[in-house]
């Protein structure tokens, strides 16, 4: 007891393991134990990648391909990398700083000594009173100082910096899940017009063969003009239709070499055009979705992070210590410069509380509360949004599974219907009016399954983006991204 009596420091010392500010609970949530959109329970693959599932080698290319050359994963990554080096930034402040200042000065001024005229001195000894001095110093001292962490402040700050480094980290494999459901959507599009350009292709071969049938009978004197102007006409605006699909193909194929952080110049995609339907996949129990989602992840650490800035700021209501400390050499003459009676040495220990500060940090306090209110508010309208999505994509999922099927069957009564007026045509019993109404609506049904058949990728593809891109627990959150790039 003497011991501690003697050394007030050291009772300091034991008081950094205190804290003060109130304990972080994360925002709850509420989740349904069911999905309204789908009664089916369809088995999870099991798969390496979300895009396996499609198997489809030129998607897993470009996905691999993205993986590599995304400036965009880059940026992601390099916040990561960032958010590391503000934890260190902010870890460095729980350890003492010790830093050398050496140094040399030399100067000369004049000094003038007060009193020295009143002293009782002998006429021939007595001193000019103004004197020029030249003063010559060499100092080599190590400082140190040490702000005691008693009220847990600078933890706090390591605990937001760490919170926030988390929320990059999601941010990471929310960049990746985003960028890698954009390239299918986008691929999928692609294939999309490529079946479209299929049809148009197919659609004016047989519009050609047709114009040259009703020019020949108009020549013959077996139907009018007006028939020829309406067959050509058709042929035209289909040609048309072909042009357009194939422009919109070139953009699509730009935007997907963009994505994969290629120049679009030199960067082609076979033509592969949609034939059958998409894979179903399942989408997992709605409170394991929201574990799984990345963004949501990414919310609560955010909350995280801003509770942490609470801790801080009440951390300030409370007085700082600093110790501080000198050791070193300190000479007016360089040849005992080094040497043991040169030695100097000193300590402190240094207390501030601020008294007054017109409320600054009440208003600071109100700030950070405010802010972490605003960042739970905001994680639990991110649920909200997350299950929005899954029960969106299930719903369309639902009913394009149906639409598909009877735009199929349209199609295909459709092509039958033409063919049939095409013989009646020949036959001299209808006049191309109904020919040409007849390919006018098997185009319009074959380009509307083509389109809900893309949907339908499209819908498949926003529901694994919805449940977070995959089928299990995610296993990312133990790692770091920048160690495994």
């Amino acid at each position: 007891m003497g011991f501690l009596k003697r050394s007030p420091l050291f009772l300091l010392i034991l008081a950094t393991g205190c804290r003060v500010g109130p304990a972080y609970e994360p925002p709850c949530f509420s989740a349904p134990e069911e999905w309204k959109g789908t009664d089916e329970q369809i088995e999870a693959p099991v798969i390496e990648n979300w895009w396996d599932v499609f198997d489809d080698t030129i998607l897993d290319d470009l996905e691999k391909t993205a993986l590599v050359n995304s400036p965009n994963l880059y940026i992601a990554l390099q916040r990561v990398l960032e958010g590391r080096a503000l934890i260190g930034f902010a870890r460095s402040d729980l350890f003492p700083q010790v830093n050398l200042q050496p140094s040399y000065s030399d100067s000369a001024y004049l000094f003038k000594i007060l009193g020295l005229s009143t002293l009782p001195l002998p006429i021939e000894t007595r001193i000019n009173p103004i004197l020029r001095v030249h003063q010559m110093q060499y100092t080599l001292p190590f400082n140190l100082s040490y702000e005691l962490d008693l009220w847990g402040k600078i933890r706090s700050e390591v605990d937001a910096a760490t919170a926030g480094t988390q929320a990059e980290i999601e941010n990471y494999h929310n960049t990746l899940l985003t960028l890698t459901t954009d390239i299918a959507t986008d691929y999928f599009l692609l294939r999309s017009l490529d079946a479209e350009i299929d049809f148009l292709k197919k659609t004016v071969e047989v519009q050609k063969n047709s114009y040259q049938l009703t020019l020949s009978r108009h020549e013959k004197g077996l139907v009018n003009y007006l028939d020829v102007t309406e067959s050509l006409a058709t042929l035209a605006q289909t040609e048309a239709n072909l042009d357009e699909t194939i422009r919109q193909r070139g953009v699509q194929e730009n935007a997907i070499a963009a994505l994969l952080g290629l120049h679009a110049t030199c960067f082609t995609i076979e033509h592969n055009p949609l034939v059958s339907l998409p894979p179903q996949v399942p989408a997992g129990l709605p409170c394991a979705v929201l574990l799984r989602r990345p963004d949501i992840a990414k919310l609560e650490r955010e909350a995280a992070a801003d509770h942490a800035l609470i801790n801080v700021v009440y951390a300030t209501f409370f007085p700082s210590f600093t110790l501080t400390g000198t050791l070193g050499f300190l000479s007016p003459d360089f040849r005992d410069f080094l040497s043991w009676k040169s030695r100097l040495w000193a300590m402190g220990a240094n207390v501030s509380q601020t008294i007054f500060d017109a409320g600054k940090r009440c208003s600071a306090l109100e700030l950070a509360y405010a802010n972490f209110r605003a960042a739970s508010a905001n994680y639990q309208q991110g649920v909200i949004t997350a299950l929005q999505e899954v029960e969106d994509a299930l719903n369309n999922l639902q009913w394009q599974n149906k639409q598909v099927a009877n735009l199929e069957v349209a199609a295909n009564a459709s092509e039958k219907a033409v063919t049939l007026s095409e013989h009646r045509y020949k036959a001299g019993l209808v006049n191309y009016l109904e020919v040409d109404t007849n390919q006018r609506n098997a185009l319009q049904a074959e380009s509307a399954y083509i389109n809900a058949l893309g949907q339908y990728y499209l819908s498949t593809v926003s529901l694994i983006k919805a449940i977070g891109g995959g089928w299990d627990c995610p296993s990312y959150r133990e790692c770091d991204p920048s160690e495994t790039n």
